[in-house]
């Protein structure tokens, strides 16, 4: 199992428990996993610096420890071209972390993953996950664990939805291949995406369903999207691909769907505008009676691309809020 971690110092830092750092380390070589170094010491001198403030004695586990068990330490190739000043920034670590080799997956472990908010882009293209110690440690699936936010998610997948604008023979092409193309894009940008997921129940209730792209995150489910191919606002069309989407295809609350509309009629304008005056009426769905989806604050985004549109909704399922985001790309002739 080739699973590196690496420490972040905020770990260690004043009115954290020192035991805790401690106890991550074990829980890390217990699962003979590896601790992410360099050949710099600049972590452990950091480490050094902010245990010893606290408790001397805490350090000097952690360094036994390790010298205990040395076959699980992996040395990253990081290369300082600063003085750091006694500070690991969290662009310093996750350097180390993304220069280290390892066939698996690269976590970076902190207090708080806000800490790395602003560096979200490195993140995800070096494919890196920042998790906090309430996170498991070691997944036993495959696959490593796509770093996901939804931002950029959200961003993913319009760009993959406009793509399609320039291009003819989606105008006229079917919504699995329309689907095809998306989910593509979306597997080329990194993300893990699975098409005609049976899951949850159909429509009708008497087998379970298909769900159109299912991304998931480290082999677990995080977003459903879905499509349809529209000429005009039908609402009984419409409310049926939207209900099945947030209730029937999902029983465990999941928090991200989308719902992209193929529009291939001859307004684009004046349906985006019909659709959602439509949609926003949309305040229950019961498709699920156990599991009911609540939503509002309904927002159209501005026409920044002249054949696009966004909706996006915010809903709550048993108190726990969900995000709902319609796509509109206009392939109309």
């Amino acid at each position: 199992m080739n699973f590196a971690y690496c420490l972040c110092p905020s770990l260690a830092v004043a009115n954290q428990d020192v035991d805790s750092f401690d106890e991550l380390a074990m829980s890390v070589i217990s699962k003979k996993a590896n601790i992410i170094l360099d050949d710099y010491n600049i972590l452990m001198d950091q480490y050094s610096n902010l245990l010893t403030d606290q408790n001397v004695q805490s350090f000097d586990f952690f360094e036994r420890l390790l010298s205990r068990h040395q076959n699980r330490i992996i040395k990253s190739e990081y290369t300082p071209d600063e003085d750091l000043n006694n500070n690991v920034p969290p662009e310093v670590v996750l350097d180390i972390t993304t220069k280290t080799k390892t066939t698996r997956a690269k976590y970076i472990i902190c207090t708080n993953d806000e800490l790395y908010s602003d560096l979200e882009d490195d993140v995800f293209q070096n494919r890196v996950s920042v998790i906090t110690p309430q996170d498991e440690i070691c997944s036993a699936y495959p696959d490593f664990r796509v770093h996901i936010t939804p931002a950029r998610l959200k961003k993913q997948v319009a760009f993959s939805l406009r793509s399609m604008a320039d291009r003819d023979i989606y105008r006229s092409a079917s919504e699995d291949e329309c689907n095809d193309q998306v989910r593509d894009l979306l597997n080329n940008a990194g993300y893990l995406v699975h098409d005609q997921t049976r899951r949850g129940v159909s429509d009708r209730g008497y087998s379970a369903g298909e769900i159109d792209l299912m991304v998931l995150c480290g082999n677990q489910p995080y977003a459903i999207i879905e499509a349809m191919i529209v000429t005009s606002v039908n609402r009984a069309y419409i409310h049926t691909h939207i209900n099945k989407s947030l209730t029937k295809y999902d029983n465990i609350g999941l928090r991200d769907f989308y719902i992209l509309v193929y529009y291939r009629g001859a307004n684009f304008d004046d349906f985006s505008n019909r659709y959602f005056d439509y949609v926003s009426t949309l305040t229950t769905l019961n498709g699920n009676s156990e599991s009911p989806v609540s939503l509002a604050e309904y927002a159209i985004s501005p026409p920044v691309f002249t054949g696009y549109r966004e909706i996006n909704s915010i809903g709550f399922r048993r108190g726990v809020q969900i995000n709902c985001t319609h796509m509109i790309i206009d392939q109309g002739n």
